[in-house]
């Protein structure tokens, strides 16, 4: 059901809509996502399109390995300092 109602909101709007107006359980997900990954909320235009493949992008194993890779490579440091 929900997704019926985001892809009557996506074709009224257009593709190229922000995503908090047509999907906003994926826009919500991708701003907590995003600000996990960056340190900030996207404050940009994203499309419903450019969340989808932002989160295939993020959820590749090689960018999964890096990003855990970079958050280790974080805490030993504050390990270190504290």
């Amino acid at each position: 059901m929900y997704e019926t109602l985001v892809k009557m909101l996506e074709h009224a709007a257009g593709a190229d809509a922000h995503c908090v107006d047509v999907d906003p359980d994926l826009a919500n997900l991708f701003s907590d996502w995003y600000k996990d990954v960056n340190g900030f909320r996207p404050k940009f235009h994203v499309t419903r399109a450019d969340v989808q493949a932002w989160i295939v992008k993020e959820s590749a194993p090689d960018m999964v390995a890096a990003r855990q890779a970079q958050w280790a490579a974080e805490e030993k440091l504050f390990e270190t300092v504290h």
